[in-house]
């Protein structure tokens, strides 16, 4: 009646079908007949491998889901620990949204995005004050030197507890999730763990997302552990089951055994592995699209180049890369801290260009400032 393509309205029509028999038969269906009504809709199979969905990681999801329902009296801090490709940001983009949804105050840092001693402290500053409706430009300054800092940080965590109570009382528990935590600068440091440890700070959930490192936990961060304010939490390997879903969403479809165990047997349920693998083997025409549903080419999976670990596999996607994406990448690598593109030229000229190839590829992002990190 609104003007809606008759062929939509008979295929909604389907959908709400009192019998079973009358509905589609899947998503894949109802996904076809929406690419024969609209074919911009289209979308090739190359790029539906670039969707970032979070599968296999339920049971760590709700873990946090239920720290956050129940915080307690005080701050708690789960440290999402992970090896590069498990998925530690998708999580906490999946668990930012959830609570979002649920009308709660949530805010969501990435430690690699900011370069000046203190500059994530400020910014922490301004969203908690936004958040509790005080004025975030009336903020303390954390001090340089080494004889201020102390008070300075002690101040700012007073009026950041402050707010958090406010906070805490517009919308309940605040979540605060920092990404990238092995890039936080230690003058930020010393300020979150003031916060975590305030005795007047809201009960409030901390999440914080990082590497595992060599040399295990930094102290500070074993200490909170210890005294019961920190719970580490890894992710690890997805099991046979998982990594099947993980395919089957990215692909649209559910994968065909022979690609199910080539990819078991390659990449151990790695989730960035398992993705870099398919990505590989569509590239290579091993995995193709038909009216049919996927085919798989074993004579051309058998030639797809596995590689040794979730890092070779993103060097072979920058080798892959037009000479000035992978200039860009290594004046980003340099300058070791986000900058924007005017900065990435002057540090390196044949770097002209690059910039949207290497964010295209997954291998750079924008921070809020629209600088390459």
């Amino acid at each position: 009646e609104a003007g809606a393509p008759p062929a939509l309205v008979q295929l909604v029509l389907r959908l709400m079908a009192p019998l079973p028999g009358d509905r589609p038969r899947g998503a894949r269906e109802v996904r076809r007949e929406l690419e024969r009504i609209h074919p911009a809709a289209r979308r090739p199979l190359a790029e539906r491998l670039q969707t970032v969905v979070v599968v296999g990681r339920e049971r760590e999801l709700a873990l946090l889901e239920r720290r956050l329902a129940q915080p307690g009296r005080r701050p708690r801090v789960v440290v999402l620990g992970g090896d590069p490709g498990a998925g530690k940001s998708a999580v906490l983009g999946e668990l930012a949204a959830r609570a979002t949804l649920a009308g709660r105050s949530v805010v969501q840092l990435s430690c690699a995005s900011f370069d000046a001693p203190g500059a994530l402290a400020l910014a922490l500053m301004r969203r908690l004050a936004a958040d509790a409706g005080a004025d975030p430009n009336a903020l303390p300054i954390p001090a340089r030197n080494a004889a201020s800092a102390e008070e300075s940080l002690g101040a700012m965590a007073d009026a950041a507890a402050e707010w958090t109570r406010a906070i805490a009382e517009r919308s309940g528990a605040p979540l605060l999730l920092l990404d990238d935590g092995e890039n936080l600068d230690p003058l930020a440091r010393a300020f979150v763990r003031r916060l975590v440890l305030h005795p007047a700070a809201a009960p409030s959930l901390w999440v914080w997302a990082r590497r595992l490192l060599p040399d295990g936990a930094p102290e500070d961060e074993r200490a909170l552990i210890e005294a019961g304010v920190a719970e580490p939490l890894a992710l690890g390997p997805l099991d046979a089951e998982g990594a099947a879903r993980l395919a089957a969403v990215r692909l649209g479809d559910p994968a065909p055994a022979s690609l199910l165990e080539f990819l078991w047997e390659r990449a151990g349920g790695h989730p960035g592995l398992t993705l870099e693998l398919l990505r590989a083997a569509a590239a290579a025409g091993a995995v193709e699209e038909s009216d049919a549903g996927l085919l798989v080419r074993p004579e051309l999976l058998a030639d797809v180049r596995v590689p040794a670990s979730f890092e070779e596999s993103l060097l072979g996607r920058l080798g892959a890369l037009p000479p000035a994406a992978r200039s860009t990448a290594a004046a980003l690598a340099a300058w070791g801290r986000p900058a924007d593109e005017a900065r990435v030229a002057a540090l390196e000229p044949a770097a002209a260009g690059g910039c949207e190839a290497l964010l295209a590829a997954g291998l750079a992002a924008r921070d809020a400032a629209g600088r390459l990190r």
